[in-house]
């Protein structure tokens, strides 16, 4: 069957449930994110005020045998006032190192939201492929016992019933791997979580179109931050190169004779000649450009990805529609087989055969649906405002 996705024309979109999506962390990772965030905000102020200085006080205690004891205090500051935009762009760069952060404690915690309900999601699924693999087990035993029985009559070579056996035997050893990746999945699930995965409502997600994933895909968002920080950093470094301005004040006090002040105001112009200023500047600048290109490297990067979860639902719904197509040909095949079974034509193990046949198809529709919505919270994790 050719696949087809004409139907779906760039969109994937997702629709909330009543569950906000955070509730699924465990209060220990939300912890650790919020701490984060608080790290961040701290980060920026921090930065944000770098260029002021502080305040200094100075005192000096000194006993001499001839003259006697000395003790002089004194409070001053430098304070640059001008930096050839160096103070703007300071500022501008704490904002823009917040926003940034934040971003990135948001797609942080999207990942881990992203990769609880994906494991979710997963349990359920393997629960699913273990159904599949039991009916496939009834049919294995059914299989067995007809070639036993044909052995026993000299109808059949051994071969067909060791071929039998081993068919048996390798759906027996695929349960218990599957009983063992569901395990090992509930135990990965609580490393993020403490809900229980089976009482978690799972997302029901479907479309969003590409512009919208474009306009709120995070990565990019962070990266165009990004970009301006950059450029800050850029205009910081070239201010250090140009001429700046600062005042300084000073009071002192000699202790000794509380009248014996002295207050000193006074103002500094600097003219930088530093021989590096092209090679320093030049670097900045470098990386600035480096960094838009970056960026639209990583929007036909995302573009792309969007394109092959598209691509990958398409797939998806054409084996859904196969599937469909065999459930009306097994349901035909059994409603017959049942009337010949009834008049003694066919077996019980033959309608049985053909009913686990139907069933493990029904279980493969349920499949290849939880597939979709994996791709989907893969769609999930990159886009701002979404819960589920």
């Amino acid at each position: 069957m050719q696949l087809k996705i004409s139907n779906y024309a760039g969109t994937f979109l997702l629709l909330g449930a009543t569950l906000f999506a955070s509730e699924i962390l465990s209060d220990a990772q939300k912890s650790s994110l919020e701490l984060q965030k608080e790290k961040a905000v701290q980060d920026s102020e921090a930065t944000k005020y770098q260029w002021l200085n502080p305040v200094t006080y100075t005192g000096s205690y000194q006993d001499d045998e001839t003259r006697g004891y000395s003790f002089d205090s004194t409070i001053g500051i430098t304070q640059p006032i001008f930096k050839s935009g160096g103070i703007e762009s300071t500022m501008k760069f704490a904002e823009n190192l917040k926003a940034s952060s934040t971003l990135g404690i948001e797609i942080q915690k999207k990942a881990l939201i992203q990769k609880a309900y994906t494991l979710a999601y997963s349990i359920k699924k393997t629960d699913i492929e273990i159904k599949k693999q039991n009916l496939s087990l009834e049919n294995a035993k059914i299989d067995l016992r007809i070639k036993k029985e044909s052995l026993t009559n000299g109808l059949l070579d051994i071969s067909f019933l060791n071929n039998a056996i081993l068919t048996k035997n390798g759906i027996d050893a695929k349960i218990l791997e599957l009983q063992y990746t569901k395990l090992e999945l509930i135990n990965n699930f609580k490393n993020i979580s403490s809900l229980d995965p089976y009482a978690v409502e799972l997302p029901i997600l479907t479309k969003i179109d590409q512009k919208d994933f474009d306009t709120k895909n995070l990565k990019i968002q962070q990266s165009s931050i990004d970009i301006e920080k950059i450029k800050n950093q850029a205009d910081i470094t070239t201010s250090n190169y140009l001429p700046s301005a600062s005042i300084n004040g000073s009071y002192s006090m000699d202790h000794k004779n509380s009248n014996d002040t002295n207050t000193i105001i006074g103002a500094k112009v600097t003219f930088p000649l530093d021989y590096n200023y092209f090679a320093k500047t030049g670097a900045v600048k470098a990386e600035y450009l480096k960094s838009r290109q970056d960026l639209e490297i990583q929007k036909t990067e995302e573009t792309n990805f969007f394109r092959t979860k598209e691509l990958k639902i398409a797939m998806l719904d054409s084996k859904l529609t196969l599937t469909k197509e065999n459930i009306v040909v097994y349901n035909d095949l059994l409603a017959q087989n049942k009337e010949l079974a009834s008049v003694g034509i066919k077996t019980q193990d033959d309608v049985q055969v053909i009913q686990n046949s139907r069933d493990n198809e029904l279980l493969n529709i349920k499949i290849f649906e939880i597939e979709k919505q994996l791709e989907l919270l893969e769609i999930y994790g990159k886009i701002e405002n979404a819960t589920i």
